[in-house]
């Protein structure tokens, strides 16, 4: 299997005006926007040659498929079910430009976590974040990198990433 790259959308209005992302269509802010540039020079770095799916959003800052109340589990679901449908369609990298929320379903699902144990922890993932997936050998999974921000940090654009 080919790697999966997870990318968390960069600072969003909703991030700095206290309001929950959810399927609030909200812009990226001036921080996000740099935030975003510095993402796209170090991903092209990385990338290039090589042919890549990108899966991303409608919303102005990354991706969610259906818009309607949901419990945890059925959100689970609901992203496990679209993680399967594309890994078993890949032929190249999957890029999949995400939210916070998706982020760590998705993480749950590639580390084949039972379910159960979502409700009792979380994957940190960053705006502008860079998390990739793959597999060893043998077949296994493998979690390469989860929230990394090096590029912000290089750049001086890594205010508040630390929790104090």
């Amino acid at each position: 299997m080919k790697p999966i790259i997870l990318v968390r959308h960069a600072q969003s209005q909703h991030h700095v005006n206290g309001l929950t992302g959810g399927w609030t269509d909200t812009g990226l802010t001036d921080l996000g926007r740099r935030q975003a540039a510095y993402l796209v020079s170090r991903l092209k770095q990385e990338l290039e040659g090589k042919l890549v799916r990108m899966v991303c959003s409608a919303l102005k800052r990354a991706w969610q498929p259906h818009p309607r109340a949901e419990t945890w589990r059925q959100f689970y679901q609901r992203v496990a079910g679209v993680m399967e449908r594309l890994a078993g369609e890949q032929e190249e990298l999957l890029f999949v430009v995400t939210h916070g929320g998706t982020l760590v379903n998705i993480v749950a699902w590639w580390l084949q976590l039972d379910i159960e144990v979502l409700s009792r922890l979380s994957f940190g993932a960053h705006p502008a974040s860079v998390s990739v997936f793959g597999s060893n050998q043998w077949g296994d999974h493998e979690l390469e990198r989860l929230n990394d921000t090096a590029h912000l940090y290089a750049a001086g654009l890594a205010e508040g990433l630390l929790k104090g």
